[in-house]
C-alpha cells in the first residue's frame, strides 16, 4: 500500500514537469495559431494610406476608413474608395476625410475637407452638405462626432457646434464658442459625446484660449467650461 503510494506520487510529480502545450504556445508566440491569425493590408493593396486613419463598420458589415486622400470602403477583400467626381451626381464631396458616424437609419456621415457627405446605404451615393462657414485653423470644415435617433451632431468651421436632423436634413445651431474660442485640434474631436439627457456636449478637444482638458458645452449663458 506504501509502495503504491509513492508511485502515484512520483507519477504526478513528472507529470507537473511536462510543458503545458497551451502555456508554451502563448508564451512564444502572441497569438494561438489554432484561433486567430494576423492578416495586414497595405497601399499595394489598394488601402490609399496606410496610416493616420479612423475606421468604422456599418450594420452590413463594410469597414469604412477615412484617409486624406480618399474615402476607403473595404468588404473584407478589396477595397472601394470613393473620390469627388465633379460630372457625376452623387459622389462625395472631398476627398480629405476626418471622421465619420453612422445613423440609426444606418446611413453613414462622413466630415471632409468641403463639408459633409451623407452616404445613402441603400442608394449607394453621397448628398453633400456645405459648411456655412470655412474653417480658419483648420482644412477639417465639419467634423461629426456623435449620433442620436434623430441628430447627427458635428463642429464645424473650429468653433460652431450643430446638429442635422437625419430626416429632414434641416441643421440646427447649437453654439457658437466665438473667435476666441476655436478648436485648435480636430483631432480629438471625433471622441466628444453628446448628452442627451442633459443637452451637454463634452470634448477633450484642445481650445484656444482654455487651460487642457475637458471642456463641457451647456445650453445657458455662460455655457463654455473647462
Amino acid at each position: 500500500m506504501k509502495g503504491e503510494t509513492i508511485k502515484y506520487r512520483w507519477l504526478i510529480f513528472a507529470l507537473f514537469l511536462l510543458p503545458h502545450r497551451g502555456l508554451g504556445q502563448q508564451k512564444n508566440s502572441p497569438f494561438i495559431s489554432d484561433s486567430y491569425r494576423a492578416t495586414s493590408w497595405v497601399r499595394s493593396d489598394g488601402l490609399t494610406l496606410d496610416r493616420k486613419n479612423s475606421m468604422l463598420k456599418d450594420v452590413n458589415g463594410f469597414l469604412w476608413i477615412i484617409s486624406p486622400v480618399g474615402l476607403n470602403r473595404f468588404d473584407g477583400s478589396t477595397f472601394k474608395i470613393f473620390y469627388p467626381e465633379i460630372d457625376v451626381p452623387g459622389s462625395i464631396s472631398g476627398a480629405y476625410s476626418f471622421s465619420l458616424v453612422e445613423d440609426s437609419l444606418h446611413n453613414i456621415w462622413v466630415g471632409t475637407n468641403k463639408g459633409i457627405s451623407r452616404y445613402d446605404i441603400k442608394a449607394d451615393t453621397f448628398r453633400n452638405f456645405s459648411p456655412a462657414v470655412l474653417s480658419t485653423g483648420s482644412i477639417a470644415t465639419v467634423v461629426p462626432f456623435y449620433t442620436t435617433r434623430d441628430l447627427v451632431f458635428c463642429f464645424e468651421a473650429g468653433h460652431l457646434l450643430t446638429n442635422y436632423n437625419i430626416h429632414t436634413f434641416e441643421k440646427k445651431l447649437l453654439f457658437d464658442l466665438g473667435p476666441n474660442h476655436g478648436v485648435k485640434n480636430n483631432m480629438t474631436v471625433p471622441h466628444s459625446i453628446y448628452d442627451a439627457f442633459m443637452k451637454w456636449t463634452w470634448s477633450q478637444a484642445d481650445v484656444k484660449n482654455c487651460p487642457s482638458g475637458i471642456f463641457c458645452m451647456r445650453r445657458f449663458p455662460g455655457s463654455l467650461s473647462t
